[in-house]
């Protein structure tokens, strides 16, 4: 039985005289296999970074769902997420899967540029109790590092 058929089924029994019970098991398949494949998303970025951070529990709970990246070095350069539950193209879309990348790069932008502003600052920032010297007229100046 095809996925869509199985959809067709469920929603046949749901709109039926059984509706509440029926309906009420239907939801939780549909919300488990969600969580699956996004469980798949969140296992292939692990596979980059190591972590993952903001996941639902809902999601993260599903360890063995089979989502990996593939990474190329090089000249051309790229990283591709690899989601492999047999359902995949049934229960996502190119707006939910354009969507996360949107998202991901945004974050992605963000750290960037919070880890380069750290690095500047560290770079550029003066010693807390940098030594003093007074001047030939008297008045104190701080020393100066890196050169004359």
């Amino acid at each position: 039985m095809s996925l869509e058929s199985e959809i067709l089924s469920d929603l046949r029994q749901l709109l039926s005289d059984h509706g509440v019970k029926a309906r009420e098991t239907y939801i939780t398949r549909i919300q488990k296999r969600v969580g699956f494949a996004k469980g798949s998303w969140i296992n292939a970025g692990k596979s980059i970074s190591g972590r993952v951070r903001g996941a639902a529990q809902w999601a993260t709970r599903h360890k063995q769902a089979p989502g990996s990246a593939v990474i190329k070095t090089g000249d051309k350069a790229s990283v591709t997420l690899v989601n492999n539950p047999d359902y995949i193209d049934d229960v996502t879309t190119y707006k939910t899967v354009s969507l996360a990348l949107e998202v991901a790069a945004g974050r992605l932008r963000k750290a960037l540029s919070t880890s380069l502003r750290k690095i500047n600052d560290r770079t550029n920032r003066v010693p807390c109790c940098a030594p003093m010297t007074t001047g030939i007229d008297g008045v104190s100046q701080l020393w100066e590092f890196g050169g004359a």
